[in-house]
């Protein structure tokens, strides 16, 4: 927050305020607001300063100000600030305290640096690595940060390892399904990391309503079976013109369909989940959903293939 900021009485006519103004500027930076006060200081409008120019000398404040515009308190959350920014295309946010008396603003410029830092937090949370982490970081640190994370990371994959070891048999029979296990999981991997981080990032501006969870997790669904649709059709039409066995074309297809809609659920499900219990929505999320995406990439698609083959 910024206590440099333009204020001027809202009796002032457009003529005295653009002179009282010009004094402003010699010590102001930023002038692309000016806000409104009472005699107790208190916020009640604000101006932009091109409504301030055009606006004829004798017209007062009251009158071509925006009254109660939105403003946040001190203690309000950087994520919500972005929000406002960002919904009300604001280049500046009056904060004021319980009694509304102006205390500061919060410009642009802080807000993209704060959504910069959030963002590369979400980013290094998803992951597994920790918040703090940075290139400067002690080695023996990194390490104690991250290797409780790359240990579960290792039990989901011998899990899956598990799941696919299962199916011995038809891939024994069938070893032309080696190659394209990968081909499944890998789109579904994909496309779930896009509904990830497409919640996260809704997040990160404010928490979606409960009432938003099914409508979300509908939305996600929709997109993973459209998707599913295109990506299978290609991928067995193209596996059906190599292998030329169509069965085996029919079987990626609908385990690529399958995969891409469970992936969209998960990835979208997670942080909400994780929000729900207290935790931060990115905390690597990243790790569950490739557990997922691959358990029902792998083990999806050899148990259709032992149905189908």
């Amino acid at each position: 927050m910024s206590t440099e900021l333009a204020t001027l009485p809202a009796a002032l006519g457009a003529g005295e305020a653009i002179e009282a103004l010009r004094r402003l500027h010699e010590h102001l930076e930023h002038l692309a607001y000016v806000y409104v006060v009472d005699p107790e200081e208190r916020l009640v409008g604000v101006v932009s300063f091109r409504e301030l120019v055009f606006a004829r000398p004798g017209t007062a404040l009251e009158e071509v100000m925006v009254a109660n515009p939105v403003a946040v308190r001190p203690e309000t959350d950087r994520e919500e600030v972005a929000d406002l920014v960002q919904r009300y295309n604001l280049m500046a946010v009056p904060v004021v305290d319980r009694a509304g008396h102006l205390l500061g603003m919060v410009t642009i410029d802080d807000v993209i640096e704060e959504i910069q830092e959030e963002a590369t937090e979400d980013i290094a949370t998803m992951v597994g690595a920790g918040k703090e982490e940075t290139i400067y970081t002690p080695v023996a640190h990194s390490v104690r940060s991250r290797l409780p994370w790359t240990a579960v990371n290792l039990g989901t994959a011998l899990l899956v390892a598990a799941v696919v070891s299962h199916f011995e048999p038809i891939i024994g029979r069938l070893t032309v399904l080696a190659a394209y296990m990968p081909v499944v999981a890998s789109v579904g991997g994909n496309s779930g990391a896009q509904s990830q981080a497409v919640v996260i990032r809704a997040m990160a501006v404010g928490s979606i309503p409960a009432h938003w969870v099914k409508r979300v997790a509908l939305r996600s669904a929709l997109v993973g079976f459209f998707n599913g649709i295109a990506v299978g059709t290609l991928s067995g039409l193209i596996a059906s013109l190599f292998t030329r066995q169509p069965r085996i074309g029919m079987v990626i297809a609908l385990a690529a369909l399958a995969n891409l809609v469970v992936a969209n659920l998960v990835g979208s499900g997670i942080p909400i989940i994780l929000e729900k219990l207290g935790k931060d929505p990115a905390l690597a999320s990243n790790i569950f959903m490739t557990m997922i995406t691959d358990l029902v990439g792998f083990g999806g698609f050899l148990a259709i293939a032992t149905a189908l083959l």
